[in-house]
């Protein structure tokens, strides 16, 4: 979309005043105003946002396993890797479950993690800043 097109810029008016209208902020965002990592951030984890049965597991086996990763993670350092693997060894699961269980969980903020610096499996357990358990902040 080229913004510097004057027909560009009257149909982004026209939306502009009919949300304005209906109360509603409206505002133009383009890829310089979104950070890079934060957007590869949210595309790593978006796919996890709602938790979906596995072949093993259902929904409430997954918020259990949910519960003892938050658990793990409050507890020990190394790597999101390290104990997503051990956990799904541990638990006789298919490999990955406790690493999609996690993207859950941070994309549901029940694990709340700086957006803004990378993430992935190499992502230091250290960096999680805080683990919601039963409504309750667990200190890290």
């Amino acid at each position: 979309m080229d913004l510097a097109k004057n027909r560009v810029i009257e149909k982004f008016e026209i939306e502009r005043q009919y949300w304005v209208k209906r109360n509603v902020d409206w505002g133009i965002v383009t890829e310089n105003e979104i950070d890079k990592t934060f957007a590869q951030n949210v595309e790593w984890i978006h796919s996890s946002y709602n938790l979906e049965p596995t072949k093993e597991l259902d929904v409430e086996e997954l918020l259990s396993v949910g519960e003892l990763l938050k658990d793990r993670l409050s507890k020990v350092d190394g790597y999101i890797r390290n104990v997503t693997n051990a956990l799904d060894r541990e638990m006789n699961i298919e490999a990955g479950t406790s690493l999609y269980i996690f993207k859950h969980l941070v994309a549901q903020k029940e694990i709340i993690i700086d957006m803004k610096q990378k993430l992935s499996i190499k992502t230091p357990v250290q960096n999680i800043k805080k683990i919601i358990k039963n409504n309750k902040v667990m200190a890290l």
